[in-house]
């Protein structure tokens, strides 16, 4: 039975393959796949929701139009920003969204001080002011920054919602990880039409382009892996990483679509908003926000906002891959193989969605794709390489 998905949130390119035989290690084959990720769901312990009210946004509804605004608030440090306080800061930022009309937001270095409080707190009530509609949010704490110093602060990344909380709150902990903790959080919104958003916000390790690549990776096959039954999969947030960076180009080589790329001419901008090339996504527009010439500057670097439509679905068969293992506690399983975006080098991780269970879902193409499980994406599994047919359901019980 050939399934078919629609918007779901990646695209693979797997052309007609035959599989290779053997211990495909030994067979030198690479398709590009670049370096491995550590797979993890995480848990949702340490997220945190809130909500200011339960009105809606009344803007976009006629075509289902929607703005999305990421912006790294870069704790509550005020430097280089000409503000005298966070008031006022927030409410610059507050402003801007009620005039670009965003509907969400994806914020990183969204701290938490005993001195000033809760950042997305206080983001959220200031866009409640400035928009006439309640605001909602989602929270999770990643690292202590600025550990020692007078700005020591509880670091985190969020989600900013009009018309109430986000729902179906995830945190996903990396498997692979640098100097200091990173996480992903993702909720989901509805449109002023009452369509389903997935927004993931990220924001990837600074100090390590390995780990940052793995995260990327890990990124991108979480909005896959949850993206069934949701209007599409947004991935938002600081990458700290160029556009022609490794952990930028692996999710854009996977079959995303980098909607803020207008905004971003130079490629020098860190800071990114994609979504799979399948979803349903229109880009309307694309800006920097906050560089001092329209808005003021607010934090360390611009933020960006995409203005968005919803397309009609896209249909295409959709590869679904599980695995029943139980890795233990640190442990994780990803997937290497062929055709692209499939390596033999480096595996895709798979998402952990219960106690003994790993998924991966392969968008698109035909034929049959090669493949095998790995352990912590050093120890192969034994026996052959497995088979699938693009459509097909794999349900594997791989011993290592």
């Amino acid at each position: 039975m050939i399934r078919t998905a629609s918007l779901l949130g990646l695209v693979f390119t797997v052309g007609c393959a035959t599989a290779t035989s053997g211990d495909p290690a030994a067979s030198g084959a690479d398709t590009g796949a670049g370096d491995s990720a550590a797979a993890d769901s995480g848990d949702t312990a340490g997220t945190e929701t809130g909500d200011t009210g339960a009105d809606t946004a009344d803007t976009g509804a006629e075509n289902d139009d929607v703005a999305i605004l990421t912006l790294n608030l870069h704790c509550f440090k005020l430097d280089g920003t000409g503000f005298a306080d966070n008031d006022a800061r927030f409410s610059a930022i507050a402003a801007a969204v009620a005039a670009e009309g965003v509907r969400a937001m994806a914020v990183q270095e969204a701290c938490e001080t005993d001195t000033e409080g809760k950042a997305i707190e206080r983001l959220a009530a200031a866009l409640t002011a400035a928009t006439g509609v309640s605001w909602g949010t989602a929270w999770t704490p990643t690292h202590t920054a600025w550990a020692g110093t007078p700005d020591e602060a509880q670091e985190g990344v969020g989600i900013l919602t009009a018309g109430g909380d986000p729902t179906n709150v995830a945190t996903l902990v990396y498997s692979v990880q640098g100097g200091l903790e990173r996480r992903l959080l993702a909720g989901s919104f509805t449109t002023a039409a009452g369509s389903a958003v997935r927004l993931a916000t990220v924001h990837l390790d600074y100090d390590d382009p390995a780990a940052r690549r793995a995260q990327a990776r890990q990124s991108a096959m979480d909005v896959l892996v949850h993206a069934d039954g949701a209007w599409g999969g947004l991935l938002a947030g600081d990458f700290n990483a160029f556009a022609s960076d490794d952990a930028v180009m692996d999710v854009t080589a996977a079959g995303f679509t980098r909607l803020s790329s207008a905004s971003d001419p130079d490629g020098d901008q860190i800071d990114h908003v994609l979504a799979p090339t399948a979803a349903n996504f229109e880009v309307l527009g694309s800006r920097l926000v906050f560089t001092g010439d329209h808005e003021p500057v607010v934090s360390d670097h611009p933020g960006v906002v995409v203005q968005l439509r919803r397309r009609a679905p896209v249909e295409m068969a959709a590869t679904r891959f599980a695995a029943t293992y139980d890795a233990g506690l640190g442990n994780f399983l990803t997937l290497r193989g062929e055709p692209s975006p499939l390596g033999w080098e480096a595996g895709w991780p798979a998402v952990n969605t219960a106690a003994d269970r790993w998924e991966a879902v392969l968008l698109g193409g035909s034929g049959t794709i090669a493949y095998k499980w790995l352990l912590d994406d050093a120890t192969w599994e034994s026996g052959e390489n497995r088979e699938a047919a693009v459509g097909a359901d794999a349900e594997d019980e791989p011993s290592f």
